[in-house]
C-alpha cells in the first residue's frame, strides 16, 4: 500500500467515524473514543473507570447520555425547546433544531476549554485547586482527562447562557464529575480600581473574539 493509498483510507475512516458519530446509532469503539476525544490505547482505561456497558457490541447513546454526560436523551427535545423559550434572542440556540445531534460533537479537553475562556490552563487550574468553579460541570474521564462539551462552552462564552442538562433518571455510583465549590471565577482587576473593589463575575465581553474550531486532543 503506497502512502497515497493509506492516506485515502485514513481519511475515509474518518469521514466515515463522524457520519456514525452524527448518526444518533450505537457507536462502536473507536468513534466512541473519537467522541470523549481520546485515543485508542487511552478509551480502554477510560471504559474500565466508566460503567458504559455494551450491547451486541456497539454503545447505545442511551447508555452514553446517562454514564458519560449524565442526562437522558428523551429529555433534550423538551429542553431544547425550554430554551429556546427562555432566551428567545439567542442566535445559538435558535439555529439549533436538534440538541442531541449538536451534543454528540467530540468533546473538548482542558486546555481547549482554557483558551475559549481566554485562560491559560496552569492559571486556570490552579485556581480551580483553590475553590474556583466553571459555570458549566466537567466531565471526569479518567486522572488528567477532564472533558467539555463545545456547545455549552460556547453559550456560556459568546452568551453567557448556561446550558444546564436536565439529571439522567439513573445516575451511576461512579463519579463522573467533581461536586461544584462555593465560590465563582472571577475577572481580573484592572489597576486602576481600587483593591478594596470587588471583582465582577466572569462575563462575556472577556471572551470576544476567541471561538473557533479546534481539534481535539486529549490532555
Amino acid at each position: 500500500m503506497t502512502l497515497e493509498d493509506k492516506a485515502a483510507r485514513e481519511e475515509a475512516e474518518i469521514q466515515n467515524d463522524a457520519k456514525l458519530l452524527l448518526s444518533g446509532d450505537p457507536l462502536t469503539r473507536r468513534v466512541l473514543a473519537r467522541h470523549l476525544a481520546v485515543d485508542d490505547k487511552t478509551i480502554s482505561e477510560v471504559l474500565k473507570r466508566v460503567p458504559l456497558r455494551r450491547e451486541l457490541g456497539t454503545y447505545p447513546w442511551r447508555r452514553i447520555w446517562q454514564t458519560i454526560h449524565k442526562t437522558e436523551g428523551r429529555l433534550l427535545p423538551d429542553h431544547l425547546d425550554a430554551l429556546q423559550k427562555q432566551h428567545p434572542s439567542s442566535p445559538i440556540l435558535s439555529g439549533i433544531t436538534d440538541l442531541a445531534f449538536a451534543l454528540r460533537m467530540p468533546l473538548i479537553d482542558f486546555a481547549e476549554m482554557a483558551q475559549a475562556l481566554d485562560k491559560k490552563p496552569d492559571s486556570l487550574s490552579k485556581a480551580m485547586k483553590r475553590g474556583a468553579t466553571l459555570p458549566f460541570p466537567t466531565l471526569e474521564l479518567g486522572v488528567r482527562l477532564r472533558r467539555y462539551r463545545p456547545l455549552e462552552v460556547r453559550l456560556w462564552v459568546e452568551e453567557e447562557i448556561k446550558l444546564d442538562l436536565p439529571s439522567a433518571f439513573e445516575i451511576s455510583t461512579a463519579a463522573l464529575s467533581k461536586p461544584p465549590a462555593e465560590t465563582v471565577l472571577e475577572a481580573p482587576v484592572p489597576d486602576k480600581i481600587a483593591a478594596n473593589t470587588p471583582a465582577k463575575p466572569i462575563g462575556q465581553r472577556a471572551f470576544a473574539g476567541n471561538s473557533r474550531n479546534r481539534r481535539t486532543s486529549p490532555e
